[in-house]
């Protein structure tokens, strides 16, 4: 008669290791996909049974009194992993984030964690009421931004304006990279006479992250004397741009 003896076999360890972001620089209203290495560590490696369960990621800016959270489930597939956290960021900040895998009956869970921050676009010169056609005055300036408003300075990329509100066409230079975290607009206008125009700016290739204040395309004139400005028919006001310079002229004449 052969006697038994009892058997325990131990659930198999994982690992799970941060790799990158994507986009590696993170702006407000952005989507944040964080890529992982999943795996399983030997001895259990190469066993037939797939791990099953999920993987977690979620992320926080602990900002106070309200947090903006966000998290994405993925699968545990073996290998490079990759999940997009929803909602996308809506606020600028630092944020922490864990990737979580909850292990099953065989396997073991385990985890990784990390930082990032987000930055946000701001229109730090806005545009004025210019006339149609017209190089939109002044300049338009946009600023990436830290979340206390401080210049964002090693950022080089590109901001993209588009019109918000509006029914005429946004012409000029559209795309124009960063200086110092500034990107500067001296050739945009507008083809078409409206009131309450606004502008979105967003990193270049993504979503609109920030919105100008509302300015209006005029219709504009030039005076006998040479002079020339704007003129709001909707209001009955004409705001002039330059004077001539014909001696003695000064204004609307």
């Amino acid at each position: 008669m052969s006697a038994s003896w009892p058997e325990n076999v131990n659930k198999a360890s994982t690992s799970l290791s941060f790799n990158l972001l994507s986009p590696s620089t993170l702006f407000v209203g952005q989507p944040v996909t964080i890529s992982y290495t999943f795996g399983v560590v030997a001895p259990g490696a190469g066993l037939p049974i797939a791990p099953t369960g999920n993987i977690t990621v979620t992320a926080t800016d602990n900002a106070n009194p309200v947090a903006h959270n966000s998290s994405c489930v993925a699968l545990p597939a073996l290998g490079g992993g990759m999940c997009t956290l929803s909602p996308a960021p809506a606020a600028a900040g630092s944020y922490a984030f864990t990737i979580n895998y909850s292990g099953d009956g065989n396997f073991v869970a385990s985890g990784d964690n990390g930082n990032y921050n987000v930055y946000q676009l701001v229109f730090t010169t806005q545009p004025g009421n210019t006339g149609a056609g017209l190089p939109v005055t002044p300049a338009v300036v946009v600023t990436a931004e830290d979340s206390s408003n401080n210049p964002f300075t090693s950022f080089t990329g590109g901001i993209t304006l588009a019109i918000g509100a509006g029914p005429g066409t946004l012409s000029g230079t559209l795309t124009q990279n960063a200086v110092a975290g500034a990107a500067t607009f001296n050739d945009l206008s507008i083809n078409k006479i409206a009131n309450g125009y606004t502008l979105t700016a967003s990193p270049a290739g993504g979503i609109p992250d920030a919105t100008s204040n509302a300015f209006n395309i005029d219709t504009f004139y030039v005076d006998n004397q040479g002079n020339f400005g704007t003129l709001d028919l909707a209001a009955g006001i004409a705001t002039q741009i330059s004077a001539a310079t014909v001696p003695g002229s000064s204004g609307i004449d």
